[in-house]
């Protein structure tokens, strides 16, 4: 009997030592261990979505001239910048016909003559990044008249029938005129040439305005030409 209960004694006293042995690694029953986990906690920053990428609009400005006179040359350069990089694309809108325009600088170019006269009205110029774009104000061009600097004169001549010795010229023989002419009695620095010996009149045209002093010559197929004719004055208007 008391071996029996001897042996009995020392199985639940291993048992219970088993047992403690088995909590104390698990850190006790209820004082605040418990089970240690090895799970890793995520990184804030790595969690957190890349922010966007912003496109800034560009820039453009300028002041282009509200006025030219026809013969005179236009030309108008907008400045434009884009903080990104990116490359950058004009357009314009009511361009004036006389006018051109670069998409690659902006500039807007062109000499309008006196057909062109009048004011070409809300003309835009714009710039793109390829997503965003801006414009400068609508302006206008004045195209003015130019003053007329310049004009014509005619006249017209009997072809000559003999030469400086008195033998018979046939218009045949005749290659054609030089007429020669200039502001000042005596003096001709200007030449309008005439290669039609057949012909018996001619108008000049962009002379400078004013009296024209005038002479003549004949000139054969062998290009001997003749001494000037007697002067006469025209008008060029």
């Amino acid at each position: 009997m008391f071996h029996k209960f001897t042996a009995l004694k020392f199985t639940q006293a291993l048992i219970i030592l088993v047992i403690g042995t088995q909590l104390l690694a698990c850190g006790g029953g209820g004082g605040g261990g418990g089970i240690v986990s090895t799970a890793s906690v995520p990184d804030a920053e790595s969690s957190v979505a890349t922010a966007p990428d912003l496109n800034t609009t560009p820039v453009i400005s300028g002041n282009p001239a509200g006025s030219v006179t026809a013969n005179a040359g236009y030309s108008f350069r907008p400045g434009a910048s884009d903080a990104d990089g990116d490359p950058l694309t004009f357009s314009i809108r009511n361009k004036p016909v006389w006018a051109s325009f670069s998409t690659g600088s902006g500039r807007l170019s062109g000499t309008p003559a006196n057909s062109h006269a009048g004011s070409y009205s809300n003309i835009v110029i714009s710039v793109t990044d390829g997503a965003d774009s801006v414009s400068l104000p609508a302006f206008s061009i004045q195209v003015n008249t130019a003053a007329v600097t310049t004009g014509s004169f005619s006249l017209g001549w009997t072809a000559p029938v003999a030469r400086s010795d008195g033998t018979p010229l046939s218009l045949a023989d005749i290659s054609g005129y030089r007429l020669y002419y200039g502001t000042s009695p005596g003096t001709y620095p200007d030449v309008a040439e005439v290669s039609d010996g057949t012909a018996t009149s001619v108008t000049v045209t962009g002379a400078p305005l004013g009296t024209k002093y005038v002479v003549m010559t004949t000139y054969d197929a062998a290009g001997r030409e003749s001494v000037y004719s007697r002067e006469i004055s025209k008008i060029a208007q």
